[in-house]
């Protein structure tokens, strides 16, 4: 198991070709086959009108046998319904329903309350594993994430991108830095990439996110605050910037979101 795992490690991409490997199946935490320290996590996608490379990366994510995937569909609609019904025929892969969408955060506290309530309890898994539907992040890279949680299973884990390295398009990035310097002055986190959706979020961190205030991308900012409060120390791992198609697949809304997320910045001074 630990040699498949190496392998995939290995692997770079969204979506691409996979041999093909033997599934286990993740109905019931008892049917886990994992090393005794339960070393595995748990990866959550949350998906809105997801582009159609995202069954396979799921697939591939699912072969590297690093836990089970949670996939939370934020009221894509019946065009997308054909995408879902797939990810559900998937050993190991539970997909939970919106009717309508509701942004982001709100997706991410679905799969945190889910996995509280019929895994959390087994402590099977070091923690959960977030990341996109949209490709901005490598098998390899959320592999990575997954390991360091692994090493450090009481640390926030963050896939960082550097930004000035290896420019990504303009959406999002003047409010990525913006927020980056707002709370490197009133908090003194000091990251070069706050609005990161592949993180590692530690098991003992899960109760508190299940109830974090946020529906959308602000409540990725809030679990920034929370970590700070609480004392739970924050660790980066570098990870590679990726966009597809202009980055077409991303629903961030630069104007509308960044205001959200600085209004949200203020108002965590009164918590």
């Amino acid at each position: 198991m630990n040699e498949k795992r190496a392998e995939c490690g290995k692997k770079i991409g969204h979506g691409g070709e996979t041999e093909r490997r033997e599934q286990i199946k993740y109905e019931r935490p008892e049917e886990y086959e994992r090393e005794a320290d339960k070393s595995c996590c748990c990866i959550v996608i949350p998906a809105y009108e997801p582009p159609g490379t995202f069954v396979p990366y799921v697939k591939e994510l699912l072969s590297c046998q690093e836990g089970p995937v949670i996939v939370v569909d934020d009221g894509s609609g019946e065009e997308f319904a054909p995408v879902f019904c797939a990810l559900e025929k998937l050993p190991g892969c539970r997909v939970l329903t919106h009717e309508c969408n509701r942004g982001k955060g709100a997706a991410l506290k679905t799969a945190i309350s889910w996995y509280n309530v019929h895994w959390g309890k087994e402590g099977m898994c070091r923690g959960i594993v977030t990341a996109d539907c949209d490709g901005q992040y490598s098998l390899e890279d959320v592999l990575r994430v997954c390991r360091e949680l692994t090493a450090w299973p009481d640390s926030l884990i963050l896939g960082c991108r550097h930004f000035a390295r290896e420019e990504p398009p303009g959406r999002g990035v003047l409010g990525n830095r913006l927020v980056s310097f707002v709370m490197g002055v009133l908090y003194h986190i000091r990251l070069e990439d706050t609005q990161t959706g592949l993180r590692g979020l530690p098991a003992g961190m899960l109760g508190d996110l299940e109830n974090l205030r946020g529906k959308r991308y602000e409540y990725e900012l809030n679990m920034l605050l929370l970590a700070g409060k609480k004392g739970i120390p924050i660790r980066t791992v570098p990870i590679q910037t990726l966009y597809y198609d202009g980055n077409a697949a991303s629903h961030y809304r630069t104007f509308a979101d960044s205001v959200r997320i600085l209004g949200q910045l203020l108002r965590g001074l009164t918590w």
